[in-house]
């Protein structure tokens, strides 16, 4: 058996600016996880509408994986969903999307 999301990341809907090569920091009110993965994915050039008050990305993204992981946003400019997946020993995951732009 195989159990596997269909629906991708739910994101903000405007997208946060960051600089190019700027630290993101990342925690939990449960303290810091046992297993942390933060993935950037470059955003499609057409983004999903709005629905409510997020964007509702398609599962999987096109193209072969992030472009690059860890809390330090990519070198080139564009558009990006960033995806964070934290798992607490015993106690459970949690995901998280965010659509940021790099300028």
């Amino acid at each position: 058996m195989v159990c596997r999301d269909v629906v991708g990341p739910v994101t903000n809907v405007d997208p946060a600016p960051l600089k190019p090569g700027a630290s993101v920091a990342i925690s939990f009110e449960a303290g810091a996880p046992s297993e942390l993965h933060v993935d950037w994915y470059e955003a499609p050039a057409d983004p999903p509408a709005p629905l409510g008050e997020g964007r509702v990305w398609a599962a999987p993204f096109s193209g072969t994986g992030p472009v690059t992981s860890g809390t330090t946003a990519p070198a080139e400019s564009g558009a990006y969903v960033v995806t964070v997946f934290g798992r607490w020993q015993g106690k459970g995951d949690i995901s998280y999307g965010f659509y940021v732009v790099v300028r």
